[in-house]
């Protein structure tokens, strides 16, 4: 299979994700998850596999930075 297909999502991938057959209902799942998808000139989804992995993986998504809890407490407590 050529490299650049594999940067593509399969036909049958996109009935996995999204759980239907139907090129139309395959669109509205993918805007409704903000998947981004071009058409191809059959109507078809097109997905780029980077833009799946991000939706599916987070990658790219920032977690929240916890606290340090461990800094000892005394040096910094506010006198009165």
């Amino acid at each position: 299979m050529p490299e650049a297909l594999l940067a593509i999502l399969t036909r049958e991938e996109l009935v996995a994700i999204t759980g239907y057959k139907q090129k139309g209902a395959q669109a509205r799942w993918l805007r409704a998850h903000k998947i981004r998808f071009t058409l191809n000139a059959m109507g078809h989804p097109v997905v780029g596999r980077w833009h799946y992995e991000q939706f599916a993986g987070g990658v790219g998504r920032r977690r929240q930075a916890e606290p340090d809890w461990s800094a000892p407490v005394g040096r910094f407590a506010v006198k009165r």
